[in-house]
């Protein structure tokens, strides 16, 4: 059985998830189109049938990107925004990945 991540550890892998989606060159929804919609800023993730698919970094950064509140998805470069996200990670506490994708229902 393994063992469940501490703290640290779940924050510090959703992070650099995170950071390596943002690293890429994956196309935003705003580049999709010219209208001002509310999701401009969020990735779009690709269509697919496994679920396998989803565990792979090029799938899961930009969908916990998307999770994230908008002031930190604005485009400040790769260093600034790796930043602002540790500072937003020691600010809450996710004692699990299921726990982050739902922090905004609480």
């Amino acid at each position: 059985m393994m063992e469940p991540y501490n703290i640290f550890q779940t924050g510090v892998h959703i992070s650099e998830v995170i950071c390596y989606a943002v690293s890429q060159n994956i196309t935003r929804l705003g580049e999709m189109h010219h209208y001002n919609t509310r999701n401009a800023m969020n990735y779009a993730l690709p269509i697919h049938r496994l679920t396998l698919y989803e565990r792979k970094p090029s799938y899961a950064g930009p969908k916990l990107f998307n999770i994230l509140p908008d002031h930190l998805k604005i485009n400040s470069g790769q260093k600034c925004f790796k930043k602002k996200l540790q500072e937003w990670f020691l600010q809450r506490t996710f004692y699990s990945l299921e726990e982050f994708i739902n922090w905004r229902n609480h």
